[in-house]
């Protein structure tokens, strides 16, 4: 198969990574024969949403009128295809925006508007939980307390990466977009060990 190649403003440039325009780069899965390159530089969210969920991706979108702005997506060779959304995702961030799946159809969303309606993505450990887009998830701590955990994540991730909670339960919620999450339960899987163990 042909090698995709989305051009937009600037000629591809020479780095070794993909570039955002803020935080950390999403983890990206490389496909030379058939992956896309991607070069948008200062490009409109809404050509580069449709350039990727429309145009390479083929599936429904809307991006909300309050979703304005200018983002930077480039790559120095093909991604996978899996690797688009995350990606998208992270360039949104600069944005202030975020993307809300919903059923088959995705929705970028300013980052406020989106707290109201993350959708619920599956427990983590049972294997369910939504790769990328923007959701919540009911997470049971083991050994840590809940309220703790809470005030851990706050401190490494933001306030805004724990929604709520039930001491009772020891259940926090975290909400954010799959790499927040990613980034929550990986501080959880570090933190919530039996420390008397060994």
């Amino acid at each position: 198969m042909m090698r995709r190649s989305i051009i937009a403003i600037l000629p591809l440039m020479s780095l070794a990574h993909p570039v955002f325009a803020q935080g950390e780069a999403a983890k990206v899965q490389y496909d030379v024969r058939d992956g896309y390159n991607l070069a948008f530089v200062d490009a409109d969210v809404r050509r580069v949403a449709d350039a990727i969920l429309g145009s390479m991706l083929g599936v429904d979108y809307s991006v909300d009128p309050d979703v304005t702005g200018n983002i930077t997506l480039r790559t120095t060779k093909p991604v996978a295809k899996e690797s688009l959304v995350s990606m998208l995702e992270q360039a949104l961030q600069s944005v202030d925006a975020v993307i809300v799946r919903q059923g088959g159809s995705y929705r970028i969303v300013s980052r406020k508007q989106a707290r109201s309606h993350a959708p619920i993505a599956s427990p983590m450990g049972t294997g369910g939980v939504a790769a990328g887009g923007y959701a919540s998830e009911i997470v049971t701590l083991r050994y840590a307390s809940a309220n703790e955990m809470s005030k851990l994540l706050g401190q490494f991730l933001g306030e805004e990466v724990v929604s709520g909670g039930n001491d009772a339960l020891n259940q926090i919620v975290i909400t954010g977009a799959g790499s927040e999450r990613q980034a929550a339960r990986d501080i959880i899987a570090r933190f919530d060990v039996d420390v008397l163990a060994n």
